[in-house]
């Protein structure tokens, strides 16, 4: 099933104009966030709709022919080998008095994301609104996208067949069936992406996951898988390009009471239902393993609605 992408073309003024609100609704740092972000996201999905690719040799060529289609500034990449890409903005539509460019920014992220098949992180070293002549950005590969990847395939029968195509909420005190589920299907052939407030060495030893991918739900960003739980958008935008990525993938998303606590329910419920339609759309398998009395029982009855139940035997309760 692919999905529809239509565009409009949005006037310069337009986008200031957001930024202004965003920075009156949401604060200046978070508006900021939100611009990058969606900026990215922009930049992705023009690249995905013209069914561009190229390599880091043809990126000179190709980008200056694709950025024209963007309105944002005329531009020219200045360097480019393994380490960085240095790109110079004339004339940017973004750049004020004193707001520097975080939404073109975002869509350089977004444009590279979608050619290259290369995460990369951005920042704008000169600004027309610092009184310089063009904007200059320089953009560097970062690790941070879980990249589908297999496991070593087991020779024993499959112990659970679960419908592709759906979320599935586990019911239990304990996580152990959810993790039996979830290397079942990546011992199977399936990629998986494992999301989680447990210690991912931990995990990765306790259940042989050697090449699964882990996102770690922890305010300890020290480490290249952790990941902030307050920020529900940054996870829900990996956990959609691990979906585009991988055929028929799994998650597994443990840890939804933390999510709920460091955010708000109500956030919690939209992600999971915008990450069920992503679910849907690419026929992969969503896990959630939840305590059902860590949450009031109409905000558990929400969540079922959406997803189908399964209750584990005795708890759920393993010997693993």
């Amino acid at each position: 099933m692919t999905e529809y992408k239509s565009f409009f073309i949005m006037p310069g003024n337009a986008l200031i104009d957001l930024r202004e609100e965003l920075e009156i609704t949401e604060g200046e740092e978070k508006a900021k966030e939100i611009l990058q972000r969606y900026g990215a996201r922009c930049g992705e999905n023009l690249v995905d709709s013209l069914g561009i690719k190229c390599t880091l040799n043809e990126l000179r060529e190709v980008f200056s022919i694709l950025w024209a289609e963007t309105g944002l500034a005329r531009a020219h990449i200045l360097e480019v080998d393994e380490e960085k890409i240095v790109v110079e903005l004339e004339e940017s539509i973004e750049a004020g008095k004193k707001e520097k460019c975080y939404f073109t920014r975002g869509y350089l992220e977004g444009v590279l994301f979608s050619l290259l098949s290369k995460n990369y992180a951005g920042e704008e070293l000169k600004c027309r609104s610092e009184g310089n002549p063009t904007c200059v950005f320089r953009l560097i590969p970062k690790i941070g996208i879980p990249q589908p990847a297999r496991e070593k395939t087991s020779t024993e029968k499959r112990e659970f067949d679960l419908e592709s195509g759906y979320s599935y909420l586990i019911e239990s005190e304990d996580t152990s069936y959810a993790y039996r589920i979830f290397v079942d299907c990546v011992k199977h052939g399936q990629s998986g992406l494992c999301i989680t407030r447990d210690f991912p060495p931990k995990v990765k030893s306790k259940w042989g996951l050697e090449n699964t991918p882990f996102m770690w739900l922890t305010m300890d960003e020290s480490t290249e898988t952790a990941i902030n739980p307050t920020n529900l958008p940054l996870i829900y935008n990996n956990m959609k390009k691990f979906l585009c990525q991988a055929e028929k993938g799994v998650i597994l998303l443990s840890g939804i009471e933390y999510l709920v606590t460091q955010t708000s329910y109500d956030s919690v419920l939209k992600f999971l239902l915008l990450l069920n339609d992503k679910i849907a759309v690419h026929d992969a398998l969503l896990l959630i393993p939840i305590s059902p009395f860590t949450l009031e029982e109409k905000q558990l009855k929400l969540i079922e609605r959406e997803c189908k139940v399964i209750k584990p035997p005795q708890g759920g309760k393993t010997n693993a």
